[in-house]
């Protein structure tokens, strides 16, 4: 875990079984990056990148890789990126069929 700056992140419901909110907190503009990892390190998903004007934000994840397909259960990592400041928070996928 890297924090540079202020960081609000809150992910919710953890553990989820379809779908996991995360919201956040944009305190100046820029580019805001988050990214879905597998236990392994490997990207699974891509749930936003794009340069952001300062508010607050609320995006969710379906539990679906880059293609559409349902990932396992498991342990997965969510990466915020907001300028030069990082967050990674983990995550439990359960009751996924």
């Amino acid at each position: 875990l890297q924090s540079n700056a202020k960081q609000t992140v809150d992910i919710y419901p953890n553990p989820f079984s379809k779908s996991l909110n995360i919201t956040y907190s944009v305190e100046q503009d820029c580019f805001v990056d988050i990214r879905m990892y597998d236990a392994l390190g490997q990207l699974v998903n891509i749930v936003t990148s794009q340069d952001q004007t300062s508010g607050d934000y609320q995006v969710t994840w379906n539990d679906m890789d880059n293609e559409g397909t349902k990932l396992r259960n498991g342990i997965y990592f969510c990466t915020l990126k907001k300028g030069s400041a990082t967050v990674t928070k983990k995550i439990v996928l359960l009751n996924n069929n």
